[in-house]
């Protein structure tokens, strides 16, 4: 069974954005791609193999302390990662397979757009079913793909919770773990 949904997983691979690495541009939204390319790198094409994660962050990322809160308590790595535009970002595995990227900085609005192009990029036969909520008070909004392979004993789950406040000591945090499938679509 793990091995099918690893082999979805790299079929995925093709489909997702170009290394968070690649030198930056003057396009417009070029940083507010890095954080989104860095979370498809880091947590999506290495969930089913953390041996790639640990592979990408040795020769990208700073290692951070073991108890790092990067990590919520639980055990795990974590690593400080900078992109060409000056900023850093945190990425963290722990043990139980959650990998979240932690971005400090960028504007809402076009990560928030970077991240929905790609939990709309499955490729067929992969299913995407899409929610978005607000949070209690408003401030916040999460945003999740599920992505599931009809028959396959898991699916994918993709989070961001973002938060638009310009005086946000934390912009979005993106994460990706596996799920049981949706009810609906099979």
């Amino acid at each position: 069974m793990r091995q099918l949904v690893c082999l979805s997983l790299l079929a995925l691979a093709g489909a997702l954005p170009a290394s968070a690495q690649e030198p930056a541009t003057a396009a417009p939204g070029s940083a507010e791609r890095l954080p989104v390319r860095l979370y498809a790198d880091a947590c999506l094409r290495s969930l089913a193999d953390p041996a790639m994660l640990e592979q990408l962050m040795g020769s990208i990322g700073q290692p951070l302390e073991e108890d790092s809160s990067f990590l919520q308590g639980q055990p795990g790595k974590a690593w400080l990662v900078a992109d060409p535009f000056q900023r850093s970002h945190a990425v963290a595995r722990q043990d139980r397979g959650l990998c979240t990227v932690f971005v400090r900085q960028g504007d809402a609005a076009l990560l928030e757009d970077e991240f929905n192009t790609l939990g709309r990029a499955a490729p067929a036969p992969v299913q995407v079913l899409h929610q978005s909520q607000p949070s209690a008070d408003g401030k916040r909004r999460t945003l999740q793909y599920t992505w599931h392979e009809p028959g396959q004993p898991r699916a994918v789950l993709l989070m961001m919770t973002i938060d638009p406040a310009a005086d946000a000591s934390l912009r979005a945090v993106i994460s990706a773990n596996y799920t049981d499938p949706p009810a609906t679509g099979g």
